[in-house]
């Protein structure tokens, strides 16, 4: 039976990669000397946002960055919108009493900043964030950290998250897990998500719902 549902953030519960790419090259265009593509930008994601804008113009300059792009998406904010579906599914498993968490990547200044915008903190009774483990994903720090907390198993759990690095954490963790492909990343690398072996597939939010009930 599946007690618990750890959420990832970006791609999975909002959309919000379009916004986030052009906040990135907000912050990195005068150092870089140009916009990247969407495909260089990913090719350092795996960590929080100064740590992938370290990546692409060095730690020296990776703080000055940083606050560009923290500004360029408090500036961006309502750009950023849940995908279709997401807040009926959250509602139904709520009022289900079905306990919800958050496993993001991102810093814990911009989650915040986003899930109050969105009115998204009602549903969720933990929030870890990227710079609030010492291990990123894909280790399974985040998820044993929310399991912990909730006196829950990580095997009673469910990892829904639209990148390999996702599937990754929960497997380690023992997991259950939910490749989420709604979101036009997701789609574009369904080899890694496959091969990441996760437990199910899901195309849209609704199917979460139906998959709980069977288990």
């Amino acid at each position: 039976m599946i007690k618990l549902v750890i959420w990832d953030l970006d791609g999975t519960l909002i959309n919000s990669l379009p916004s986030t790419f052009a906040a990135m090259n907000d912050g990195i265009e005068a150092r870089v000397g140009r916009r990247l593509s969407a495909d260089e930008l990913l090719a350092n994601f795996g960590s929080t946002e100064d740590q992938v804008l370290a990546r692409i113009v060095g730690t020296q300059h990776a703080q000055e960055c940083y606050q560009k792009y923290v500004k360029s998406t408090e500036q961006r904010i309502r750009e950023i919108l849940p995908h279709q579906g997401i807040l009926e599914v959250l509602d139904t498993l709520k009022a289900g009493n079905q306990q919800l968490s958050i496993f993001t990547g991102r810093a814990r200044r911009t989650t915040d900043t986003i899930l109050k915008n969105l009115s998204l903190e009602k549903y969720f009774s933990q929030v870890v964030a990227g710079d609030e483990v010492d291990r990123d994903k894909p280790h399974p720090e985040g998820v044993y950290k929310i399991c912990k907390a909730a006196g829950i198993s990580p095997s009673e759990t469910l990892f829904v998250g639209d990148s390999h690095y996702d599937i990754a954490s929960g497997r380690t963790a023992g997991s259950k897990t939910a490749a989420a492909t709604w979101d036009v990343q997701a789609q574009r690398s369904r080899e890694k998500l496959a091969a990441a072996m996760p437990s199910y597939f899901i195309a849209h939010p609704d199917e979460l719902h139906e998959l709980l009930q069977r288990r």
